[in-house]
This record gives structure tokens, C-alpha cells and sequence, in this order.
């Protein structure tokens, strides 16, 4: 999943477009002008994937979904 997010904000081309990736679903929560700030998110994402566990990260995932 970190992996697909991060392939789509490398080749997304919107310039002046705010990204924003702070709801539930997202493991790693990051915001900002694709222009200015897509450097910094690809680093988080790319440290995200170095680093979190996939059985941690489905944990998680599950916890933050759980149905009602």
C-alpha cells in the first residue's frame, strides 16, 4: 500500500496542487504544496517502507477499520 502511494505522488503532476494524506486509511500522514514539499513526502514514504513492519502495519491498518 506504501509502496502504490508512493509510486502515484512521484508521477503525480499537479504543481499547484495541496496534497493532504491525514485520514484514517493512511499509515504515514503527510500534507503539502506538490511543488514545494514532493521531495520531503517521497523521503517519508521511502522511510516508512525501509521501516515498518508488514505485521505491524497490519495491525494497525485493522485497528483503525474495525467495523461498528
Amino acid at each position: 500500500m506504501l509502496q502504490e502511494e508512493r509510486l502515484f505522488i512521484e508521477h503525480l503532476d499537479l504543481p499547484d496542487t495541496y496534497f493532504w494524506a491525514a485520514h484514517s486509511p493512511d499509515a504515514v500522514r503527510f500534507q503539502g504544496y506538490l511543488r514545494d514539499d514532493k521531495p520531503q513526502m517521497l523521503q517519508l514514504l521511502d522511510h516508512a517502507i525501509d521501516t515498518i513492519d508488514e505485521e505491524q502495519f497490519a495491525r494497525q491498518f485493522q485497528r483503525e477499520h474495525r467495523s461498528i
